[in-house]
Formats: C-alpha cells, sequence, structure tokens
C-alpha cells in the first residue's frame, strides 16, 4: 500500500497538475507527502580573475526562493486536503538523482510527477 509520495515540483502548471493527483491520490489512500524542488546551482566559475559573472550567492538564493515557492504551493494544496506535507528544496544539477536519493533516502513508496 502507498504510505509516502515523493511529489517532485519545478512549478509548471503540468507538475502542478501532477501535485493536484497526487494530493487526491494521498487523500484517497491515507499517504502523507513529500513535495521537493531541486534548484540549479550557479552554473558559471570564474577563469580569470578580469571575467565579469552575475552574483553566484544571489543567483542561488533566487533559484531557492521559487523552489520554496513551488514546494510551499504543494504544502498548502495538501494542507486544504488534510493530506501530511513535508517540504524540501535540494541544490543540484543532476535533478533526476535527487529525485531519485530522496526517494530511496525518505523511503517513498512511489515518485508522483509528470
Amino acid at each position: 500500500m502507498f504510505k509516502h509520495l515523493l511529489v517532485p515540483t519545478d512549478g509548471s502548471p503540468l507538475s502542478a497538475k501532477a501535485a493536484k493527483a497526487a494530493v487526491e491520490f494521498a487523500a484517497a489512500v491515507g499517504a502523507r507527502i513529500t513535495a521537493l524542488s531541486v534548484a540549479e546551482p550557479y552554473p558559471y566559475s570564474a577563469l580569470a580573475e578580469s571575467t565579469y559573472l552575475p552574483d553566484q550567492s544571489r543567483y542561488e538564493k533566487e533559484m531557492q526562493d521559487n523552489a520554496r515557492r513551488f514546494v510551499t504551493e504543494v504544502a498548502e494544496l495538501a494542507s486544504a486536503a488534510g493530506v501530511q506535507c513535508d517540504a524540501r528544496v535540494a541544490l543540484s544539477f543532476s535533478p533526476y538523482e535527487e529525485i531519485t536519493n530522496t526517494a530511496k533516502d525518505l523511503g517513498c513508496d512511489a515518485i508522483f510527477m509528470a
């Protein structure tokens, strides 16, 4: 039986549909949800001192703020349906690895995504 669902989200309309379906499913079977959004780390590195690059900490903060907003949307859907939801944000260049590793680490029964 499904007791713990991982719901990855990138804030897109398609992932919002998947999150809604996941919440409905979780409510029907009595499962809990972990919402996960993977933010991309700063993709550049300076090759020389004179190279101009955008501010790394500002970039990563914006990416993480967006990811927090995405998981908060899932958590609000879950709360409205009476479904327990934990929200997580990760920083990774490899979202699929972060998703599968999180599912393994948390003992999720299924990954519910579109």
